[in-house]
């Protein structure tokens, strides 16, 4: 790129990207995930059926529904709870009673958490029994990838500059160029590639059905090679395999077998390979 159009690029990055690092982005209704059952530290497996912003409504696979459910009792497949809390960081923690329960972290030195519970007790606690916000497992700096480029389904070189705290990402491009805030489905590792089916529910990247852009979806079913997606703008369409971009996986883990690689790489004049520029 030259000097002149990376510095629009960067503009234009940070408007783009910027929805893509809020908190409750994939935590859309419809999408299946795994919530910490009430007052339990054991989650169960649901579908998120609202979302105000802040708080959840789900429905259990066992039909048993819940509301104003806060965003760290929800997790995304694939998600961890971020090594290192902060002291005012808003949690949830075992109890004296057995329960799990909201509190503030008032203090922390080494393992160990001082908790203010919501009935103003106070508990030291270790680490394993503090909830916190949960986020995608970030990549090593300096870790070699391809990212998506913007809202395209163009692929390009390049290397994780930072693992943001929020679970996104701060790349570097081998032309130069640089973005922050990048969620980990627009990035692969090489030999991953994408899973050979995306199953309903999932949260995905998909190309709007006028060939624009590439915008966060919502998976609702699927028939074959054919996906019934619907855009975060409640826009719904039918959109092909190949143009439905999930989180990749490496080549042992589901991945597509070799009668489908070409549709599961984006091989069919989107994508690149490693080492390809712009």
């Amino acid at each position: 790129c030259s000097p002149q159009r990376s510095v629009a690029a960067r503009r234009i990055i940070q408007i783009t990207t910027g929805s893509q690092t809020v908190k409750m982005d994939d935590l859309q209704p419809g999408v299946r995930c795994e919530v910490r059952y009430g007052a339990t530290p054991d989650f169960r497996a649901a579908t998120i059926t609202a979302s105000d912003g802040t708080r959840l409504g789900v429905t259990y696979d066992t039909n048993e529904e819940e509301q104003n459910v806060e965003r760290r009792r929800a997790r995304l497949p694939g998600q961890r709870q971020r090594k290192v809390l902060a002291k005012g960081d808003a949690v949830d923690a075992r109890h004296g009673s057995g329960e799990v329960r909201a509190a503030t972290i008032k203090n922390i030195e080494g393992d160990t958490h001082t908790i203010v519970f919501d009935d103003d007790t106070t508990q030291e606690l270790e680490r394993r029994y503090v909830f916190g916000e949960w986020r995608d497992e970030p990549l090593a700096e300096g870790t070699k990838i391809e990212c998506r480029y913007r809202d395209t389904a163009t692929f390009y070189p390049g290397a994780v500059a930072k693992a943001n705290d929020d679970g996104t990402h701060d790349i570097t491009y081998d032309d130069g160029e640089a973005e922050a805030g990048v969620i980990l489905r627009r990035l692969r590792r090489p030999g991953q590639q994408q899973p050979e089916n995306v199953d309903a529910g999932s949260r995905v990247d998909a190309r709007r059905p006028d060939g624009g852009a590439v915008s966060p979806a919502t998976v609702l079913g699927r028939e074959n090679t054919t996906y019934t997606i619907r855009f975060d703008d409640g826009v719904e369409a039918d959109v092909q395999r190949k143009h439905v971009f999930a989180a990749h996986v490496n080549a042992n883990e589901g991945a597509a077998d070799d009668a489908t690689a070409a549709v599961a790489r984006h091989d069919e004049g989107t994508g690149t390979v490693l080492g390809a520029s712009r």
